[in-house]
Order: structure tokens, then sequence, then C-alpha cells
């Protein structure tokens, strides 16, 4: 059997019993207001909201993703994305695509290829693992785009990349 004293409930709350009631009577009775015993608000300014709301939209995709991956197939729903995404941007930008040469439209075409084999794997990947175990090796890409850089192509990462690199 466990006793709770004033000492078992000062650990657990970091405050004694009397304490609590009396501060409680004082917020009652008017004599405290609560609000100046409070922490300033979080305030952000209209970017960083942004990119609080793009980051999250970014991050409920892959829980809807894999989600979806219940009633469908990975290829075909990626391929419907990419249909969708597809007929969308040519409506939105028809009068700019009139002027593409047929240069730049092979290398949209295999940029988008490539974009396709990668969201393939990574929507097979959902099947078999958790959304968010999918995300966090989706964003590590960024602090390892220098490392690669480094490796593969032989060049110095600028010093910009060195707090990039530190969590490494």
């Amino acid at each position: 059997m466990f006793i709770f004293t004033n000492k078992t409930l000062f650990l657990f709350f970091g405050q004694t019993p009397g304490y609590i009631s009396n501060r409680r009577k004082r917020v009652l009775s008017g004599r405290l207001n609560m609000r100046e015993k409070l922490p300033a608000p979080l305030r952000l300014n209209r970017q960083e909201l942004t990119l609080v709301g793009v980051t999250m939209l970014w991050g409920s995709t892959f829980l809807i993703v894999h989600n979806v991956l219940d009633y469908t197939g990975p290829l075909f729903f990626v391929g419907l994305r990419f249909a969708f995404s597809s007929i969308s941007m040519f409506l939105i930008s028809f009068r700019v695509m009139r002027g593409l040469t047929l240069k730049e439209l092979w290398a949209g075409c295999a940029i988008g290829v490539m974009i396709f084999i990668g969201y393939g794997f990574q929507t097979f990947g959902l099947q078999s693992i958790s959304s968010s175990k999918s995300a966090f090796i989706t964003a590590f890409y960024i602090p390892l785009v220098p490392v690669f850089q480094w490796l593969f192509m032989r060049r110095r990462p600028p010093s910009q990349a060195g707090p990039l690199l530190a969590p490494i």
C-alpha cells in the first residue's frame, strides 16, 4: 500500500497541496491573474506560419499515402498522382509550354521518370514500414546531399553546409 504524504505530492506535482489550493483561491477571488503568471505566447510571422503549415501538409501526406495503400496498389496510386498533377500543370501553364523546345521536353520527361521511380520506391516502402519512418528517411536526404557531393564528386561542400553536417 502506498500512502501519499505532502512530500510525495510535492514530488508528483512540484508543489504542496496547500499551495495548490491557496493559489486556486487567489485566482478565483481575482487577486491573482493567471495571464500574468504564464509565459508570453509564441508569436509567429506569416512566413513562419506558412512554413509550419507546409511542413504539416508534407508530413500528413505520408500518413494519407500509407492509408490509401490499404485500398490500391503502389504503382497505380503513384501513376494516378502523376497523371493528375501533369494534367493540372499543363492546364495552368499551357501558354508557357507552347514555347518548349524538344530538348527541354526530353529533359523534363527524364526528370519526371526519375521522380516517378523515386516515388514508386517510397510508396512500395510504405507497405512495410510506418509512415513516420518513411518521412524521416525522406527528410534525411537534406543533410546527406553535401556528404554525397563530397564522396562521389570529390568536391568539398560549401562552408555553409557545416551546420547540416554537424548532427551526422
